[in-house]
């Protein structure tokens, strides 16, 4: 197997793969940095030059991969180890791996004046009143990537920081999508209102049927919690409360699907 050198490549620890304390090679994360694993997932971080990666643990098979991904963005700073395969599966959350797993920062993304004050032309942000589970916020961020969302906003509180099942269900659009964090929700819609932004709340008994909502320069979806919905004093400040139809012998559709049904709808 051909190995590749960088200045921070640690051979006393790459001589220790096949022992039994391969295990300990791989650190666990402090403060804020969390694992995130895939070829994917890793490919779009080693991409995104605002993403700060700490180090890349692999198996032997992907050092080649590794390598060749570090170079081609300009990347080899960025220090690489080889691992056993029982060590990333133990730290990837029983999440398929495929051999490549990193440390990496959070993401510092801009605050929600200034993603509007940057914002011409027709936009749509999605707005997450409390979601608490990492995957479903993952899927939305992979969601609104694809129908060009200026960017998800979720509470400080109540709702998880970034982590490796997020980024895992995001598919690589954690790296691009801003995930923007506000103090308060109610009192953001006021504020996006404030600058002509149409606030749609989307609720199983919603007002009005969601194909009605399209047609504005600015819109905000605004997303309830999987099991309680919108909050009371969300409810109360959106502009209207909108329904997906669906059959009714179906209880209720998935939060990602239902905001990918809606972003669909309401942008054209």
């Amino acid at each position: 197997m051909k190995i590749y050198k960088n200045k921070n490549y640690n051979y006393n620890q790459f001589r220790k793969k096949n022992n039994k304390t391969s295990k300990s090679l791989i650190k666990a994360p402090v403060n804020q940095n969390y694992m995130i694993w895939g070829k994917h997932a890793l490919e779009a971080a080693i991409s995104n030059k605002n993403r700060k990666i700490i180090i890349i643990y692999h198996t032997p098979e992907m050092t080649d991969w590794v390598y060749q991904n570090l170079k081609n963005k300009k990347r080899l700073n960025i220090k690489f180890i080889e691992v056993d395969r029982k060590s990333l599966d133990e730290n990837s959350m029983s999440s398929p791996n495929q051999g490549v797993l990193a440390e990496v920062e959070p993401i510092n993304w801009i605050s929600i004046e200034e993603c509007v004050n940057q914002m011409t032309g027709n936009v749509c942000l999605v707005l997450l009143d409390q979601l608490t589970n990492p995957q479903n916020i993952g899927s939305i961020l992979r969601t609104a990537n694809a129908f060009n969302v200026a960017g998800v906003v979720v509470t400080k509180n109540n709702t998880p920081t970034e982590n490796g099942l997020m980024a895992r269900a995001a598919a690589g659009a954690i790296e691009t999508m801003p995930l923007i964090r506000v103090t308060n929700l109610s009192r953001t819609i006021e504020y996006l209102q404030k600058h002509d932004f149409f606030v749609i709340g989307l609720e199983k008994n919603g007002s009005e049927n969601i194909k009605n909502c399209s047609g504005n320069l600015r819109t905000a979806l605004v997303l309830g919690s999987e099991n309680l919905g919108l909050r009371r004093l969300t409810r109360e400040k959106i502009s209207i409360s909108a329904k997906i139809p669906i059959a009714v012998q179906t209880e209720s559709l998935n939060v990602s699907s239902a905001a990918a049904i809606a972003l669909y709808v309401i942008q054209n």
